[in-house]
């Protein structure tokens, strides 16, 4: 008696070849997601690099300070305005003179920070903050006061300890809570060394 041989597949042989596909796509899916994320978190470190070099400009313009958080245009005369730090470094960066950022404006430029919702964006918040309390600290003032006021870099006791820039949903912060941290729980830092 001859042997009949099958044609296709049985079921444990497809459930398996199935179990297979699903479980490489799973870890496909697994790894372009944190790939993603590692692209973002690098951009956003490269993000604060360049920002830190505009700093460093600015400081030239202003004798050895940073630009204020907000409130007075130090370096024109202290005429009262709420030009807000990332502005004046926009503007500087991009050769303008004293303009409103629009809120597509930054998503074009080194000041965005792809780690944030670009919903939350708007011409007043980039996705970095410039530190409040370090300012209020070095002048022993209010917050009120240190918005408007340029931060001295020689008035700075340690300026590799001293954090000046980060993510957070907000022209300025205060404390390491307020700050914006990625999904790896992390937020890089800008200190005023550079």
């Amino acid at each position: 008696q001859q042997n009949v041989r099958r044609k296709g597949f049985t079921l444990v042989e497809l459930l398996v070849v199935f179990t297979i596909i699903i479980t490489l796509a799973g870890i496909t899916f697994m790894t372009v997601a944190k790939m993603r994320r590692s692209a973002k978190a690098t951009t956003s470190t490269s993000n604060l690099r360049n920002i830190g070099a505009f700093l460093a400009n600015a400081s030239v313009d202003l004798n050895g300070a940073y630009p204020s958080i907000r409130g007075f245009d130090m370096d024109k005369g202290e005429s009262a305005n709420h030009k807000y730090w990332h502005w004046k470094l926009y503007n500087q960066a991009y050769n303008l003179d004293d303009q409103y950022v629009t809120d597509d404006k930054w998503a074009q430029s080194v000041f965005f920070n792809p780690e944030m919702d670009p919903k939350l964006i708007s011409n007043w918040t980039c996705g970095y903050a410039m530190n409040a309390r370090l300012i209020e600290n070095t002048y022993d003032i209010s917050w009120s006061q240190a918005g408007a006021r340029p931060l001295s870099l020689a008035s700075l006791q340690d300026l590799s300890q001293s954090p000046l820039v980060a993510p957070r949903r907000d022209h300025h912060y205060r404390q390491a809570a307020d700050l914006l941290y990625n999904e790896d729980k992390k937020a890089p830092i800008l200190f005023c060394d550079g």
